[in-house]
C-alpha cells in the first residue's frame, strides 16, 4: 500500500527544497578583488571551495583568507597570505583562534568581528570615530579598513605578528613572537625586539643573536634606532630621519619577507616579483642566527652541541643521559630543577649540584652579562643557591665571572672548540631515600613470606571457578526435557515443502534437534491452523486483509486466527487493474520537456505560487537527478540556484532518459503491459496462496531488474 507521502509527490519535494532553503543559507563563495564593503559575511565554510580565501589584492599576490594552517579542523584564523608562495605573513586573532568552520567573520561599519559558534565575539577591531566603508587588500599585503573618504581607520602593518613584508616598517619598542607550532599561531617562546639600540632575538627573555653582531650587518653610525624596515635593498635600523643606522644589505630584487620561525630562527625570503611562487635563485637569503649551536634549542634541554662551521652535533655531557623530550637529564635518581621547584614563597628548595665537566658553556653566555664578577666557584654557587629560580651556574676562571641560568634550561655549547676555562653545573633535586640495608632485608624477609600464601590463594580460585562451572553445566544437561512439548510436535509435523519453509536456515528431519525457545513464537502449517480453527468455522470479524477466526490450541488457550487474503501477485494485479502509480521524478522530466511547470505544484495551494519559483526548484530538482555524477551540481551551488544567486542550470535530457525505464515499473501492470509476465509469475504461486505465514509485498507490482545504484549511477 503506498504510504501518504508516495500519494502526493509534489508536496513532498515541496517540503524537501524548504528544508534546503532553511538549512543551507549558504552563497556559494566567489573571491572579491582589492575591496569587500560591510555586511560581508565570510567563514570557512562559505568559502571552502576557494579553502576560505575571499578577498584578494588587485595583482593577485595576496589573500585574505579564513586560514586553517596545516589543514587541521580546530583553529581558524583571519589571515593574509603570500598567494604564490602560500607563506602566513599576517594573522589577526592570534590568541583566539575561531573554532568551527562555519562560525562567521562580519565586516560592519563598526569594523571586523570574529564570532565562536555560539555568537561570542572572540576578537574585533577597536571602535573607530568614523564608520566603515570598505575593507581592502593593497598589492603590498596591507589589510586595512577606509572610511568614507578613503582614509585609513586601521591596517595589518601596525600590527605585524611573527612576518615583515616590505616595505613594511617596525617601531622601536614593537616587536616580532614566533608562533607556537606550525598548526597553532598562539605567541611562542621567541620575539624579536627592536630596541634603540639594536635589533635582537630572545628566548624567554634570554638573548641569543643581535643584528649588530651578524657578520653581514654593517654600523654607519651612532644614532637611536627609530624602527626597522625592510625593503628591496635590504634589512635596515633606521633614525627618526630616516638615516641608516644598521643595515644588512642584500641584492636588489622587488619583494622580501621577513619571518621568526617557530625554531626561533629569523629567516628574510627575496622573491624576484611580487608573484614569484620560489625564492630568487640569485640569492642565497638571510638566516639568523647562521651558527649551527646558536639556536637556545639546538640539541634540546641540557643537550650538548658541538659547533661544525654552520653545522653541528649533539650529543649529553658526561653524567648526562638522553630524556624522551629530546634534550639531556641527570643519570641516575636526580632530576634537574626547575622554575616549578620553587616554594609558594620562593624559597629555594633543598638541592644540590652536578657537574658538566670543564669546557661547556651556556648558549647564552656570550650575550649575557655576568651575574657577578671578580669572585671565585664556590660564591658562584652560593649565589645561585639563593635564588630560587638560578637552575644553574657557569664559572669562567679566565675572567673569575659568574653566569646565572635562570628559568629555563637551553642547549650547552662545547666551549673547547672556542675557549676553555669554563665550569658549568647544573642544579638537580635527589629522588626520595630507596631505604637503609636493614630495610631493604626485612622488606625481602616480608616477600618471601607473602609471596607463598598469595600464590596458594590464587590457585585456590582457579580450581574452584573451574569446579563451579563444570558442576554448573553438568546441571544445565541434567535439566534438559525428556518429553516434547506440544510445541515441539508441531513444529516436528511441518512439511519441508510448507509455505514457511523459507523461514527457517533447514528443514527438521531429526525430532532429536528440535530445541524449545522460550519467549519465540510458535510456528503453525497450514494443516495445524485449521486443526485449531476447526477449518476456519467460527468467523468472529474481518479486517484490511481479511477475515478473523477463533480458535483453540491443544492446552485448551483462547486464540483469534486472521486469514489473510487477496494479497497475492494475481490479487495484487487484480486489485490495481486500471490503476496507476505515480513517479513524480518521471512527471517532473515530462513537464520540464512540456514546459508546463505550473501544472507540478500541489493541486492545495489553489494557485498560491509563482510560476517561476516552480520552474526554478524543478530545474534544480533534475539537475540532481542527472545519471552522470560529474554531471550533478555540488550543494553549494544548489543553494545558490535556489536563493537566485547563481545561473540557474538546465537539465540534461540525455542525462535523464533512465527515469522513463525506471518510470515504467510504476506503469507496466497497470496498463496490461507485459501481462504474460505478470500470469506466469501469478500461476507459480498459486498453490501456495493459502498459506497464512507468506506474505508478498511490492511497491507497484512490476518486477525490479535494476538496482538504484545501477540506475543513478555512484553518489
Amino acid at each position: 500500500m503506498d504510504s501518504p507521502a508516495m500519494r502526493n509527490p509534489p508536496l513532498v519535494l515541496l517540503v524537501v527544497v524548504v528544508v534546503l532553503l532553511v538549512s543551507l543559507r549558504v552563497r556559494a563563495g566567489k573571491i572579491a578583488t582589492e575591496v569587500v564593503v560591510p555586511e560581508f559575511v565570510a567563514s570557512y565554510l562559505l568559502f571552502i571551495d576557494t579553502y576560505g580565501v575571499f578577498l584578494q589584492s588587485g595583482g593577485g599576490a595576496f589573500q585574505a583568507v579564513v586560514y586553517n594552517p596545516a589543514g587541521q579542523q580546530d583553529r581558524y584564523y583571519l589571515a593574509v597570505l603570500h598567494a604564490p608562495s602560500k607563506s602566513c605573513v599576517w594573522t589577526a586573532n592570534r590568541a583566539a583562534p575561531i573554532t568551527d568552520r562555519a562560525a562567521p567573520l562580519r565586516l560592519t561599519e563598526r569594523g571586523i568581528s570574529v564570532e565562536d559558534p555560539n555568537g561570542t565575539v572572540v576578537w574585533s577591531t577597536p571602535a573607530f570615530s568614523s564608520p566603515v566603508a570598505a575593507l581592502r587588500l593593497e598589492d603590498s599585503g596591507n589589510l586595512a579598513l577606509l572610511d568614507g573618504k578613503n582614509r585609513t581607520l586601521w591596517q595589518s602593518f601596525d600590527r605585524p605578528t611573527d612576518s615583515l613584508v616590505s616595505p613594511q616598517r617596525l617601531a622601536v619598542g614593537g616587536f616580532l613572537a614566533s608562533a607556537a607550532s606550525n598548526s597553532d599561531f598562539s605567541e611562542g617562546d621567541y620575539r624579536l625586539d627592536v630596541t634603540a639600540a639594536d635589533a635582537v632575538l630572545t628566548w624567554m627573555g634570554s638573548l641569543y643573536w643581535r643584528l649588530s653582531n651578524d657578520a653581514s650587518s654593517t654600523k654607519d653610525r651612532v644614532g637611536a634606532v627609530a624602527f626597522m624596515a625592510v625593503n628591496g635593498t635590504g634589512l635596515y635600523l633606521l633614525a627618526a630621519d630616516d638615516s641608516v643606522i644598521i643595515q644588512a644589505a642584500m641584492p636588489l630584487t622587488e619583494l622580501r619577507i621577513v619571518k621568526l620561525g617557530v625554531d626561533g630562527k629569523l629567516q628574510i625570503t627575496s622573491y624576484a616579483s611580487a608573484n614569484a611562487s620560489s625564492p630568487s635563485s640569485t640569492e642565497a637569503g638571510f638566516v639568523a642566527p647562521s651558527g649551527g649551536c646558536d639556536l637556545p634549542l639546538s640539541c634540546g634541554a641540557l643537550g650538548l652541541c658541538t659547533p661544525r662551521g654552520n653545522d653541528s652535533s649533539c650529543t649529553c655531557p658526561p653524567l648526562f643521559a638522553a630524556s624522551h623530550d629530546g634534550g639531556c637529564a641527570p643519570s641516575g635518581s636526580s632530576t634537574a630543577m626547575s622554575a616549578a621547584s620553587c616554594g609558594g614563597d620562593g624559597a629555594a628548595a633543598p638541592a644540590s649540584y652536578v657537574s658538566l665537566g670543564d669546557g661547556v658553556a651556556y648558549y647564552a653566555n656570550k650575550f649575557s652579562r655576568p651575574d657577578k664578577a671578580g669572585s671565585n666557584e664556590s660564591s658562584c654557587q652560593a649565589l645561585c643557591s639563593g635564588n630560587c629560580s638560578c637552575l644553574g651556574y657557569f664559572y669562567d676562571d679566565s675572567s673569575l665571572s659568574c653566569y646565572l641560568v635562570q628559568h629555563q634550561l637551553g642547549s650547552l655549547v662545547n666551549a673547547n672548540t672556542t675557549r676553555g676555562g669554563m665550569l658549568g653545573f647544573i642544579k638537580v633535586q635527589s629522588s626520595p631515600s630507596q631505604g637503609s640495608p636493614s630495610s631493604s632485608s626485612s622488606n625481602s624477609t616480608l616477600i618471601a613470606i607473602l609471596l607463598p600464601t598469595i600464590v596458594a590463594f590464587i590457585l585456590i580460585v582457579v580450581v574452584s571457578s573451574v569446579i563451579i562451572v563444570s558442576w554448573r553445566k553438568e546441571k544445565r544437561r541434567a535439566r534438559k526435557p525428556t518429553s516434547r512439548s506440544r510445541d515441539v510436535k508441531l513444529r516436528r509435523n511441518r512439511s519441508p515443502t510448507s509455505d514457511s519453509a523459507h523461514l527457517v536456515y533447514g528443514n527438521d528431519v531429526d525430532d532429536g534437534d528440535d530445541i524449545v525457545i522460550p519467549g519465540l513464537p510458535t510456528r503453525f502449517t497450514h494443516d495445524e491452523i485449521e486443526e485449531i480453527t476447526n477449518s476456519f468455522r467460527i468467523k468472529i470479524g474481518a479486517g484490511g486483509f481479511g477475515a478473523v477466526y477463533k480458535g483453540e490450541l491443544p492446552d485448551g488457550s483462547a486464540v483469534a486466527v486472521k486469514k489473510i487474503e487477496g494479497v497475492g501477485m494475481q490479487g495484487k494485479r487484480d486489485s490495481s487493474r486500471g490503476a496507476r502509480s505515480v513517479y513524480f521524478p518521471l512527471i517532473a522530466l515530462e513537464g520540464h520537456e512540456a514546459g508546463q511547470y505550473a501544472e507540478l505544484a500541489d493541486p492545495r495551494l489553489e494557485g498560491r505560487m509563482v510560476a517561476g519559483e516552480v520552474e526554478r526548484v524543478v530545474k534544480v530538482a533534475l539537475c540532481c537527478l542527472h545519471e552522470d555524477p560529474q554531471q550533478r551540481p555540488s550543494m553549494a551551488v544548489v543553494a545558490g540556484m535556489l536563493e537566485g544567486t547563481m545561473e540557474l542550470w538546465e537539465p540534461r535530457v540525455q542525462s535523464l532518459r533512465f527515469l522513463r525505464l525506471y518510470g515504467r515499473g510504476f506503469s507496466g501492470p497497470a496498463n496490461g503491459g507485459d501481462s504474460g509476465i505478470m500470469q506466469a509469475l501469478s500461476g507459480s504461486i498459486g498453490d501456495r496462496s493459502r498459506s497464512v505465514t507468506t506474505t508478498l509485498t511490492t511497491m507497484s507490482g512490476w518486477p525490479s531488474y535494476m538496482s538504484s545504484s545501477q540506475l543513478s549511477g555512484p553518489r
